[in-house]
């Protein structure tokens, strides 16, 4: 509660946002989720014909959890770096085509220190931080006594890479509606835990209205088919698809700057173990700021705080696009 109360103090300091005019993918999730198909809000509205878009997100998460039941064990004290770079085109019958590829890099980190006494000064407790030496990796899951995979260490790699297809349904001067699909190919090795060694699909509906010419309201929900993970393929786990929603809110300051806040659901594929970081759905609260040249570059700066307690304390967003 005291990470919501904080996160909503930020929102209202630094103002509301324009929606329309950023992605951010990722999200704030742990390691053992972040290479699936997670939500997504983004414009409602394809690129025009013959129009194009590049974009570069790079996103940083300190993450903790020393959690145990009666049969299973989790344990993910790292910072990863996430690198996600995409290109969109315009296309015919009011669609668009997009492919973005990730790169993962997970490391020890340097914050430990820092962010035990941030939590202890904010009395938000530490999760069992204090019980592991600050800055050493550790990466461990385990169900019955059976592995999920070797602790992969320090390392790097490119994730699994996805493709997809939006196409406007409907639009007016005030709402724009679309739907999206996307498909996962596992080109992340599951072995480094930088994919699942399956073939995912996610269908998404968007909608973006403008209540007014500075406001952009977004709305998202849809449904992910997961295929069942590499390493889980000996693991007494229920497993199972997954829905999503997301909202969006917004408003436009200059004709160049604008500021964003979004917050995402996601129900967690994993039941049955009663450890809340794999149990339990996920929540976050995502909020920043872009700045949109003319020459079509924009840039921008956010950062999300998990409200679940089922995922990483905070990741900071940076990120590029190009229109042209």
């Amino acid at each position: 509660m005291k990470k919501l109360i904080i996160s909503m103090l930020a929102l209202l300091a630094f103002g509301l946002g324009q929606a329309e005019a950023f992605s951010i993918p990722g999200g704030n999730q742990s390691g053992v989720n972040r290479f699936y198909l997670a939500p997504s809000l983004e414009p409602a509205e394809p690129l025009q014909l013959k129009t194009f878009q590049a974009r570069a997100d790079l996103g940083y998460t300190n993450e903790f959890a020393l959690m145990t039941s009666p049969n299973h064990i989790v344990l993910a004290d790292m910072e990863c770096l996430q690198l996600t770079t995409g290109f969109s085109a315009g296309f015919f019958w009011d669609s668009e085509l997009s492919l973005d590829v990730g790169f993962l890099s997970y490391n020890s980190g340097v914050l430990d220190s820092f962010l035990e006494s941030y939590h202890d000064a904010l009395g938000v407790g530490n999760s069992g931080r204090s019980m592991r030496p600050d800055d050493q990796f550790g990466y461990q899951i385990s169900s019955n006594g059976k592995s999920w995979f070797d602790d992969p260490g320090v390392g790097s790699g490119i994730a699994d890479l996805r493709l997809g297809v939006k196409k406007r349904v409907y639009a007016n001067a005030w709402m724009t509606a679309s739907v999206k699909g996307v498909i996962k190919l596992p080109t992340g090795d599951p072995d480094k835990v930088m994919g699942t060694g399956g073939t995912d699909a996610q269908l998404t509906v968007l909608a973006d209205f403008k209540p007014h010419d500075k406001v952009t309201l977004s709305l998202a929900g849809g449904y992910t088919w997961l295929a069942r993970p590499d390493f889980l393929e000996d693991v007494e786990i229920d497993f199972s698809d997954t829905c999503f929603g997301a909202l969006g809110l917004a408003y436009q300051f200059t004709p160049g700057f604008s500021g964003f806040v979004q917050s995402v659901y996601w129900q967690s594929p994993y039941g049955g173990t009663q450890v809340v970081v794999l149990d339990r759905d996920y929540g976050e609260i995502t909020f920043g700021g872009k700045y949109q040249w003319k020459s079509g570059w924009g840039a921008y700066l956010a950062m999300s705080e998990d409200l679940s307690r089922s995922a990483a304390d905070f990741t900071l967003h940076t990120g590029v696009e190009l229109s042209f």
